[in-house]
C-alpha cells in the first residue's frame, strides 16, 4: 500500500473538482449532487492501492461502491454493509463487492482485521458514527486509510474519530461534497 502525504491528498481532491464534469462526460453520466467525491473515491484507491480489504459503510445507492471497486488492484475486494438492500441491484453485478444488508455498527467476524481502507457514510448522527468507528475502526492497518462523508451533517464533530485515532491527522476536504469530506491516515 502506498503512502501518500497530507499535500497529495489535498493536490488529489482539488485535481478531482477540475476533472469532475469532463469525467461524467466520459463515464456518460449525469453530475451528480455528491460531486467530485465519487471521482475522489476512485482515485485515492487508484493511488494509495490498497493490499488488504477495503469496506465501505452506508452503501445507499452503490454508487460510491461502484466508483471504490473500480480502481480496486486485482485479489482486493470491497465489502459493503447497509442497513437497507437497495443497492444490492447494482453491487451484485460486479464480483469485486460483496454487500451484506445489516446493522454496520454490530461486528462482523467474516472481515478480517486487514482492512486497508474504510470508507464511513453511515448512519449520519454522532451516535451512528461513534458506534461505526468503535465496531471497524480497530480492524483498519497501521497505515491504512480512512475516508468519512458527511461530517457537516452531524454538525461536524468528529469525535469518535479523534478517540480512536488521537494522533492522526484530520484532513478536511469539505470542497469534494456540500455536507463535507475527510480523510485520514491511521498512524503506523
Amino acid at each position: 500500500m502506498r503512502d501518500l502525504t497530507r499535500q497529495e491528498i489535498e493536490a488529489l481532491s482539488h485535481q478531482c473538482v477540475r476533472d469532475y464534469a469532463a469525467w461524467c462526460q466520459q463515464q456518460s453520466v449525469p453530475e451528480m449532487h455528491a460531486g467530485p467525491y465519487y471521482l475522489f473515491l476512485e482515485r485515492i484507491v487508484e493511488a494509495i492501492q490498497p493490499t488488504g480489504t477495503v469496506v465501505e459503510i452506508g452503501t445507499a445507492s452503490g454508487a460510491s461502491a461502484l466508483c471504490l471497486a473500480k480502481a480496486l488492484p486485482d485479489g482486493v475486494r470491497l465489502v459493503t454493509y447497509d442497513i437497507d438492500g437497495g443497492a444490492n441491484r447494482w453491487t451484485r453485478q460486479n464480483e469485486r463487492i460483496v454487500a451484506y444488508v445489516c446493522d454496520s455498527s454490530q461486528d462482523d467476524p467474516r472481515i478480517p482485521a486487514d482492512i486497508s481502507l474504510l470508507f464511513l457514510d453511515g448512519c449520519h448522527d454522532d451516535e451512528g458514527v461513534a458506534a461505526d468507528v468503535r465496531t471497524w475502526g480497530p480492524k483498519v492497518v497501521p497505515g491504512g486509510y480512512v475516508l468519512f462523508d458527511d461530517p457537516l451533517v452531524y454538525g461536524g464533530s468528529l469525535t469518535a474519530i479523534a478517540e480512536q485515532w488521537p494522533t492522526a491527522e484530520v484532513i478536511r476536504l469539505d470542497h469534494l461534497h456540500h455536507t463535507g469530506f475527510g480523510c485520514l491516515r491511521v498512524p503506523a
